[in-house]
């Protein structure tokens, strides 16, 4: 299932971050899984 949700919180250095939906919570993802952006250039 995929969400979306505008980024919380961006952790560069391990590769992953937080994106906050429309409830409000903060969802798990991992670089690996970011298909529209370069996570490196988001971080």
């Amino acid at each position: 299932m995929a969400e979306s949700g505008a980024i919380a919180r961006i952790i560069g250095d391990r590769g992953y971050g937080l994106i906050r939906d429309a409830r409000g919570q903060e969802l798990f993802f991992h670089a690996t899984s970011v298909e529209v952006a370069d996570f490196e250039e988001t971080a």
